[in-house]
């Protein structure tokens, strides 16, 4: 019969081999048998640390807590909160958290962790918190910590002075961070992965790191986060059956993300041919967009609370055609089950607008003005697949007609003043940005600026350090208001107290540059060379005021200063933007979505085209009108991307490969179609030969009708 010890010893060993699975088995058979206290103490530690490795937390915590009515030591209420954490429930984790600070003030890991884990946090504390840290690490006492405790401890104390909207302490964090690891540590450590992967993160809201710096960055990322599996797939690519999107993300709420998501879901019958199917990552509760969502999508499914690799079993029954990450580099990310590849062609797009720097990720989304070809590739790991108007859309889903929303006059009829404004988070408030404003101040007599943003309650933190920044790069600010950003009604409300909006740079507003349009105020831009970079333009653009887009500073300031003595046009803007959004590419939800599924279907049969793989034939309608229509479907999407590449050697392919298909459609389906509709498949061979004979590479580039009406034509 095997000893107690040895099943313990055995389950010890299995975990330092992390073979989790056979730790637990070995552990939970020795927990059945007569085991020592001291042993007993080690088997429910062991197992609950096995357990947690495997993401079975609901197991973890009960082994825990069998474990604290022996003795209430430190590092297993430390886990016991980490557990909690992982669970999503931050008030247990809070509280232990606490216990542990009391009982070891020096325990540096806790004390941030109470700190950065409380809303309603005391900036005294934070203060002394940061005093503290920046005392260990001139001291070099950091190094009295292992390697994860080192981790925790900068992590939590990025997360505080990202709070405090300290940009230079937070990345000052990461660099003290960065060079206590030895070049191979870095390769390894998981907890230097993830801080790398949030700082990237900050540094494009920010010019701290120049574009070498962060293209340097991006490329270190790509190569830490390697895929440890790839999954296969089965599904055969079609011209002519629906084919199936999914969109992973964290975001399915009233979040940005949510809102410019939804222009895709605005009804629930689609037919285009396309489904969609959301997975939930978010591990809290959902709102009444969520709600929409869940309505309209054809299938929503969430997956925030379930271990990764059920998650992904979810995902992979699906056989989606296309899998979007809406979350990139940003919190709540699913990474690794991109990684790993969950769908033939995967896709980044909104959550973080950037490269995600994942591998496994073929393509970001982008338009010609917020990526032109040929100068924002090498801010990219992904290939850039183009819309023709705008990256994305944003829909109405309030009732601006009513009286709190209604746009009311210019402020500057009634207070014979310019006030512009500025709506954002706090930590796009670059030097650049701050300069740029100081000399629109200078050139504007008698103007104010409002604004309003994340964390600036009066008299906070927060707020002091912004100020200090701001007279820093010399901005008046006893001429500036500097308020909360409030409830979504209450900020759209605020627009009306703003004539003008000033966009930040290098990272430029996205969502509150809609809000903007649609409550009548313009926004004066600057754009460089990378997309966050020119977001401000493409917006301008796409409703009719690329002049108020400038390309460096003196234009910006010129293009303020302009528009501000401008009354007439600021007047006429108030009264017709709105309308003028809706009407544009940025809000014609309708328009969007057809350009959107016709990329989606080019993407969907280059790869394929692409990788050598044969091409599936066979049609999923049953009824004359359905079969009909799928098939017309397949054939104007095909000739039309047909004419729209100048890849004349995939140009020649796609031809090919049609025809072949249509021969092969023929001879696999003639009998089936022929007893759903004789005419049809009279007129579709009719059709394949005149395809197969006459056409040619650059006959096709010159037509301009659609394929189904040159298919009318022809039979």
């Amino acid at each position: 019969m095997v000893s107690a010890v040895s099943l313990l010893m055995e389950g010890l060993n299995n975990a330092k081999e992390n073979k989790f699975e056979q730790s637990v088995c070995a552990i939970e058979e020795a927990l059945g048998m007569n085991l020592t206290p001291d042993m007993k103490k080690a088997a429910l530690m062991q197992i609950a640390i096995s357990l947690s490795r495997l993401e079975e937390y609901g197991k973890a915590e009960g082994y825990l807590l069998k474990r604290l009515e022996i003795s209430r030591d430190l590092d297993v209420l430390d886990l016991l909160a980490t557990v909690y954490d992982f669970m999503g429930d931050k008030e247990k984790a809070l509280e232990i958290y606490k216990e542990i600070s009391r009982a070891d003030t020096g325990n540096f890991r806790a004390l941030m962790r109470v700190i950065t884990s409380n809303e309603e946090r005391d900036e005294n504390e934070i203060l002394e918190m940061i005093k503290y840290m920046d005392t260990l690490i001139a001291e070099g006492k950091l190094r009295l910590y292992d390697e994860a405790e080192i981790a925790a401890a900068f992590s939590s104390a990025y997360e505080a002075v990202k709070g405090m909207n300290d940009v230079d302490k937070a990345l000052g964090y990461y660099d003290s961070y960065r060079n206590m690891l030895s070049p191979e540590e870095r390769k390894t450590n998981e907890s230097y992965r993830d801080m790398l992967a949030a700082t990237f993160s900050l540094t494009i809201y920010s010019h701290h790191h120049s574009n070498e710096a962060q293209i340097g960055m991006m490329h270190e990322i790509y190569n830490l986060f390697k895929p440890t599996h790839v999954n296969s797939f089965t599904r055969c690519p079609s011209y002519f059956r629906d084919i199936k999107i999914g969109f992973l993300s964290s975001d399915f709420r009233f979040h940005p993300v949510g809102r410019f998501i939804f222009s895709l879901f605005m009804e629930k019958i689609s037919n285009s041919g396309i489904d969609y199917y959301c997975y939930d990552t978010y591990q809290g509760e959902g709102d009444s967009l969520t709600e929409l969502l869940q309505k309209n999508a054809f299938k929503y499914v969430s997956v925030g609370k379930m271990k990764s690799l059920e998650a992904e079993k979810i995902i992979l029954e699906d056989n989606l055609d296309i899998l979007f990450d809406l979350n990139g580099v940003s919190g709540g990310n699913k990474r690794s089950l991109v990684i790993r590849r969950l769908a033939p062609v995967q896709i980044t797009w909104i959550g973080f607008p950037c490269t995600s720097a994942i591998q496994n990720v073929d393509y970001n989304l982008a338009d010609h003005t917020s990526d032109p070809a040929g100068v924002s590739a090498k801010f990219y790991t992904e290939r850039l697949a183009y819309l023709p108007k705008t990256f994305l859309c944003y829909p109405f889903l309030h009732d601006y007609s009513s009286k709190e929303l209604e746009i009311k006059e210019a402020p500057v009829n009634k207070n014979g003043f310019i006030t512009f404004g500025a709506f954002c988070n706090p930590f796009k408030f670059s030097p650049e940005t701050i300069k740029m404003w100081a000399k629109v101040l200078e050139n504007v007599p008698g103007c104010k600026l409002t604004i309003r943003g994340k964390n600036m309650l009066p008299g906070s933190l927060a707020l002091k350090t912004v100020k200090q920044k701001f007279m820093a790069n010399g901005l008046d600010i006893t001429r500036v208001d500097f308020l909360p950003i409030g409830l979504f009604n209450e900020y759209l409300a605020f627009y009306n107290e703003v004539d003008i909006i000033l966009d930040t740079f290098p990272f430029n507003g996205a969502t509150t540059t809609c809000d903007a349009f649609i409550m009548g105020v313009p926004i004066v831009s600057m754009y460089g060379e990378k997309h966050v970079e020119r977001v401000g333009f493409s917006m301008l653009k796409n409703v009719g005021l690329a002049d108020l887009a400038a390309s460096n500073e003196a234009d910006f300031v010129r293009n303020a200063a302009q528009l501000a003595n401008n009354t007439q046009r600021i007047n006429f803007l108030r009264k017709t933007l709105r309308e003028t959004f809706k009407k544009s590419p940025l809000g014609d939800t309708s328009s969007f979505k057809v350009d959107f599924e016709n990329l989606m279907r080019k993407l969907h049969i280059r790869y394929h085209l692409e990788s050598g793989i044969n091409i599936e034939h066979g049609f999923s309608k049953k009824n004359e009108n359905e079969l009909i229509s799928e098939i017309l479907r397949g054939l104007h999407f095909i000739e039309n991307m047909f004419y729209e590449t100048e890849d004349k050697n995939l140009a020649e392919s796609v031809k090919n490969a049609l025809y072949l298909a249509q021969k092969e459609f023929l001879k696999r389906y003639a009998g089936e179609i022929e007893k759903i509709s004789p005419e049809f498949l009279k007129g579709f061979t009719k059709y394949t030969e005149f395809y197969g004979k006459n056409l040619s590479f650059s006959s096709l580039k010159q037509l301009s009708n659609s394929g189904t009406d040159m298919f009318k034509k022809i039979i």
